[in-house]
């Protein structure tokens, strides 16, 4: 009869978790699924009003198709998401793309739900009827696949709307004498 030593058999339970590691790690580490996690986490930010992971999730060089700078960005979505009692994102037919080891985009049909004010239920209708992706641009930041920072944002089909709920925003906070926005 043929014995086995410890050490065969240790090396053999390491062998064999080592390709079960190499079989199973790959869709975890990759950097698309990374970049799909961050756009998850961004999208999570935004529906808790959690401006310090928006802040970490937005590069600090940050521009979009609006003309807004990252303080500018975060400084609209809060007073928009400040109109809802309870926010909600979906993202229709996303697809992610890896450009190449630092860069990436994500695109899809953004979906706005919730409840609040007559400004809230206005983005909510307008988001419904828009059927355009939005491009979302990603750098990576680090070694990690899940590392990714948030450069640009744009919907040349929202450019306007945006631009009119900016100004009705302004407009009615001037009316309530500086009461809606703070």
């Amino acid at each position: 009869m043929t014995t086995v030593s410890p050490k065969a058999l240790q090396w053999t339970a390491a062998a064999l978790v080592l390709v079960a590691a190499l079989w199973i790690a790959p869709p975890f580490v990759l950097p698309s699924r990374g970049l799909d996690h961050a756009w998850d986490r961004l999208l999570d930010a935004m529906e808790n009003r959690d401006q310090d992971s928006l802040r970490e999730l937005i590069a600090e060089d940050y521009r979009d198709g609006f003309g807004q700078s990252r303080e500018e960005a975060i400084a609209l979505f809060d007073q928009a998401a400040g109109q809802f009692v309870s926010i909600n994102i979906r993202r229709l037919r996303p697809v992610v793309h890896v450009e190449s080891a630092r860069l990436g985009t994500t695109e899809a049909i953004i979906r706005v739900g919730g409840h609040g004010t007559p400004l809230a239920q206005m983005l909510v209708q307008g988001s419904a009827v828009i059927d355009a992706p939005t491009e979302f641009r990603w750098r990576r930041t680090g070694w990690q696949p899940w590392r990714w920072q948030l450069t640009f944002i744009d919907n040349p089909a929202v450019r306007n709307d945006v631009r009119q709920f900016r100004a009705r925003l302004e407009r009615l906070d001037r009316e309530t004498g500086g009461a809606l926005l703070r």
